[in-house]
C-alpha cells in the first residue's frame, strides 16, 4: 500500500513542478487545473501522512506540509480563481507552488520529469492514461525537459 501511495505522491509532485503548459496538458478538469492539482495533492498527502508519517524524514514531512499549506492558500485566496493558463502563468503564488514541488522532489530524491503514467482528473484523482494520451504526452516530454535544461533532481 505504501509503495502505491508514494508512487501517487511522486506523480502529483512531478505534475505540480511542471511548467504551466505541462500541467494544463496533464489535468483533465471541468473546474480549474489548480483546483484539480490541489485536490490530488491534498488527498495524496493525507494518505501518506496517515500511513507513512513515521517513515518520512523531517525534511520530507515539512516540505509536504508547507506545499499543502501553500496550495490551500492559493485556492482560498485567488480571486478570481486561477482558471486560465495565462492566469496560472502570471501568478507568483502558483510559481511558488511549482518551486515548492521541485524542492519536495529533491527531498525524496525523485527526478524532475514528466509523469507519463497518470492523468489527474477533475476531481483530483489520479487515473491511468489511455495509450494515445501517453504517446501524445510523450511527444511533449522533450519540450518540458528543455524547460528545465534537462536537469534531474
Amino acid at each position: 500500500m505504501l509503495n502505491n501511495e508514494l508512487c501517487l505522491l511522486k506523480t502529483t509532485l512531478q505534475t505540480l513542478a511542471l511548467p504551466v503548459s505541462g500541467q494544463i496538458r496533464l489535468v483533465a478538469s471541468d473546474g480549474t487545473p489548480v483546483e484539480a492539482l490541489a485536490a490530488a495533492f491534498s488527498a495524496t498527502h493525507q494518505s501518506i501522512h496517515m500511513t507513512a508519517c513515521t517513515k518520512l524524514t523531517p525534511q520530507q514531512a515539512r516540505a509536504l506540509a508547507r506545499l499543502d499549506d501553500q496550495l490551500a492558500g492559493v485556492c482560498r485566496e485567488s480571486a478570481p480563481p486561477l482558471a486560465s493558463e495565462l492566469a496560472m502563468r502570471r501568478s507568483s503564488e502558483w510559481r511558488h507552488v511549482r518551486t515548492m514541488a521541485r524542492e519536495a522532489l529533491v527531498h525524496f530524491r525523485w527526478p524532475l520529469e514528466v509523469p507519463l503514467s497518470a492523468l489527474i482528473a477533475g476531481d483530483g484523482c489520479l487515473t491511468k492514461m489511455h495509450h494515445g494520451e501517453i504517446r501524445r504526452r510523450g511527444e511533449h516530454a522533450a519540450m518540458y525537459s528543455d524547460s528545465y535544461g534537462g536537469a534531474r533532481c
